[in-house]
């Protein structure tokens, strides 16, 4: 009868924690930052933000998302815009591939800037929380994009 408890309070445990985790990754996996100015300052800002990145710089043409759904008679109801910014360093997109070639699936960063109800915001990955999914090498990565992205932000938002 004890071990019977034992388990059940166990099991009852891990899904609790279970919970928890998804509870988690849900509300920390991806990040909203408020911005101090419009829609297009934003964008300017956040441009020369990664233009003056050491070794940062924009691999693939910036995405009008809100612009392609309208065209697909598909517009957001929760955004008024948004576009997406695709940024990369090629150090390190170098060592993660060639380390471990499946990671290009979530390469290069994306940033999402978006206008809601008159307020501007920038949507990212939260990149340190990534790195604390996976070790080694990858780990690594993720910290240094981690720090050099909040750079990056800081400098776009204040």
């Amino acid at each position: 009868m004890v071990v019977v408890a034992v388990i059940l309070a166990f099991v009852i445990g891990l899904v609790i924690m279970a919970g928890f985790v998804m509870w988690g990754a849900r509300n920390y996996m991806v990040v909203e930052h408020p911005s101090n100015y419009d829609f297009d300052t934003t964008i300017e800002r956040l441009k020369q933000a990664v233009e003056q990145a050491q070794g940062w710089v924009f691999p693939i043409p910036e995405w009008y998302f809100s612009d392609a759904m309208i065209k697909h008679n598909k517009p957001f109801s929760s955004v008024d815009k948004l576009q997406v910014f695709f940024t990369c360093k090629a150090d390190y997109a170098k060592v993660m591939v060639d380390n471990r070639p499946q990671m290009a699936s979530i390469m290069p960063c994306g940033l999402a800037v978006y206008e809601r109800n008159g307020k501007t915001y920038i949507g990212t990955m939260n990149i340190p929380v990534m790195a604390l999914v996976f070790g080694g090498i990858e780990k690594r990565i993720f910290k240094a994009v981690g720090r050099e992205e909040a750079d990056m932000l800081h400098k776009t938002l204040d």
